[in-house]
């Protein structure tokens, strides 16, 4: 730590419970949704997996950018339970016509659900947590069912593939989606920029670039934007408490995937069951889930990632992708009929993860942005420079990442109000509602204001005490340093720091005693937001070297990878180039709700079609 200030430094607990914590719900002045809020949660923690038990500094993650693992599993044992081992595809349910995530029954892994979650409704994801909230499952289910419709487009193509080389390719393309979507939406959204971001891997081609990423403990951080959750979550009008959202993995086939994900963007912010395709169960898919005892067997879902099953939102981004892969599945199956399962597996994996980064860039990191630019995913801009195709997670990132205020205070699903206990786990709220209605839902129940302060759930609080004590013990250097390393000017007073606010300012000098001693995080979560953005000039400023170089770094985006035949031919390099959070969503569900990153735009805030959240603390 750098030695001025004074000598000791205030209570963790005492920082968070004074600037952080949620009085009343501060909604995003830029728009965001619960939508976006889901969608970041479900892309990082493919990486942000801090080992509390091995100790503050260490990770379970075994990559560092992205690679697809909280829909595939992050080790071969947990992809091969997720796999159908047939046609490239991923195991699934059918609930009502519609394709979901396995459950635990049906998919063997180990996922993180509490005892109280019937086994039925605990679902294999490929990210052991992401049964935590209906937001993950969500999009589990949807990359689910991206997967397996790319697979079907590769089959197609490539008649005489097999499965293996079907799965790799298609979690190529789903990767290559990824980065897009990360690029173009998510990015976009982000920045703020009125400039159109663009996923362009051959722009680097001609420059030195290395195509490696490192998560840093930073970007760990930055990236905890707990602020973005509302106080309930509304889903087609109903409302739900945290308890009543967080682990209700029925919510996802209850709802359908269109509902959820045209809810979470209104909201600012494998097996069948009733048709649809749903993650096995983990007794169908034998990987390890973290659900908690109550969850019952037959609710808990195998998703590539162990802790999926905690949110109703993961579970359906898992269902998403576990659609979507088996999608591609069937497309590369058709074209290539005669390929292996293996052969249908890889390729389609290929292109889901290019399908991950394009709906990043293009979507996700489009939004977060604020940029009136348009971002786009064009690996080819790279190809000239030098550019290192690989990635590291910085500790300072995954801390930049706790985004906990976009999290609201109940959660609003089809008209039902669900509060944190409701909602955590709620693996049946996926095949309840459907990923139509869980879709829809979160886009439509506006998310959290991240910077600012004063706008943490209470049930999340002591994660962000959790950071502020990591950075202590990994002593990474005051916010001020960070800014000079990132070539921004420091600040020389709180005031300056707040914007004006001369209560805070006052307070914080009285605990840290001179602006260069404030710390990493809350620097990052305290500083004054842009006019009308999510954060700070601090966040975009640093987080987005992370994120982009993380994205384009990926191997996928190299000259020696960027090209048809690594996605299993001129189909799946098409699948990757025109992925989008909407494609992703509505070529996976029977209609195609609305699903943005964005809030509906009304004429008037007294507008009565959008069920506000009742809970405000």
């Amino acid at each position: 730590m750098h030695p001025v200030g004074k000598v000791k430094l205030p209570d963790s607990k005492y920082i968070v419970e004074k600037f952080l914590l949620r009085k009343k719900f501060i909604p995003d002045p830029q728009g965001t949704n619960l939508m976006f809020a889901f969608f970041a949660q479900h892309f990082t923690h493919q990486f942000f997996k801090t080992h509390n038990r091995m100790g503050l500094g260490f990770t379970k993650a075994l990559g560092h950018g992205v690679d697809a693992g909280h829909i595939y599993g992050d080790n071969l044992d947990r992809q091969l339970n997720l796999r159908l081992l047939k046609d490239g595809k991923m195991k699934y349910q059918l609930v009502n016509g519609d394709m979901y995530p396995p459950t635990v029954a049906e998919a063997l892994v180990n996922m993180s659900y509490p005892p109280n979650v019937p086994l039925k409704n605990q679902l294999a994801i490929g990210q052991e947590v992401y049964g935590l909230l209906p937001g993950l499952i969500m999009y589990a289910t949807i990359w689910l069912r991206e997967h397996n419709r790319v697979c079907d487009i590769l089959k197609a193509e490539h008649p005489t593939w097999s499965d293996e080389q079907l799965f790799q390719t298609t979690r190529l393309i789903i990767i290559g989606e990824t980065i897009k979507i990360v690029i173009e939406d998510y990015v976009q959204h982000l920045s703020g920029y009125y400039l159109q971001l663009k996923f362009a891997p051959e722009l680097l081609f001609d420059v030195q670039f290395q195509y490696r990423n490192r998560i840093a403990v930073e970007f760990n951080q930055l990236y905890h934007w707990h602020p973005l959750m509302p106080d309930s979550f509304i889903i087609d009008k109903d409302e739900y408490s945290y308890k009543d959202f967080l682990f209700n993995t029925s919510m996802i086939t209850s709802y359908g995937v269109e509902t959820l994900a045209e809810a979470f963007s209104k909201q600012i912010a494998g097996r069948l069951v009733n048709g649809d395709m749903y993650p096995p169960t983990v007794a169908e898919a034998l990987v390890n889930m973290s659900y908690p005892p109550n969850v019952p067997l037959k609710n808990q879902l195998a998703i590539g990632q162990e802790v999926y099953g905690l949110l109703p939102g993961l579970i359906m981004y898992a269902t998403i992708w576990l659609r979507e892969h088996n999608r591609v599945c069937d497309i590369l199956k058709a074209e290539h009929p005669t390929w292996s399962d293996e052969q249908l597996f890889q390729t389609t994996r290929l292109i889901i993860i290019g399908e991950t980064i394009k709906i990043v860039i293009e979507d996700y990191v489009q939004h977060l942005s604020g940029y009136y630019l348009q971002l786009k995913f064009a690996p080819e801009l790279l190809f000239d420079v030098q550019f290192q195709y690989r990635n590291r997670i910085a500790v300072e990132f995954n801390q930049l990442y706790h985004w906990h205020p976009l999290m609201p205070d109940s959660f609003i699903i089809d008209k039902d109000e669900y509060s944190y206990k409701d909602f955590l786990f709620n693996t049946s709220m996926i095949t309840s509602y459907g990923v139509e209605t869980l879709a829809e839902a979160f886009s439509k129940q506006i998310a959290g204001r991240i910077g600012g302060g004063h706008n943490i759930n209470p049930h999340v609080l002591k994660v962000a005490a959790g950071v502020i004590e990591e950075s202590r013990k990994l002593r990474l250097q005051p916010f001020n340093e960070y800014r000079k390393r990132f070539h921004l000017k420091p600040y020389k007073t709180f005031l300056e720091f707040v914007g004006g606010d001369e209560e805070l300012a006052k307070e914080l000098e009285e605990l840290y005693g001179d602006i260069d001693a404030l710390e990493f995080y809350p620097g990052l979560m305290l500083e004054s937001p842009r006019p009308g953005a999510i954060f700070g000039e601090s966040m975009v400023e640093m987080g987005a070297p992370f994120s982009l170089k993380g994205l384009l770094g990926n191997p996928i985006c190299s000259p020696e990878y960027w090209k048809p035949s690594t996605f299993g031919g001129k189909t799946g390099f098409d699948i990757v180039n025109t992925a989008s959070l909407k494609n992703l969503v509505c070529l996976n569900t029977k209609r195609c709700p609305y699903v943005n990153f964005h809030v509906p735009i009304v004429n008037s805030e007294d507008d009565g079609s959008i069920k506000k959240p009742s809970t405000e603390l």
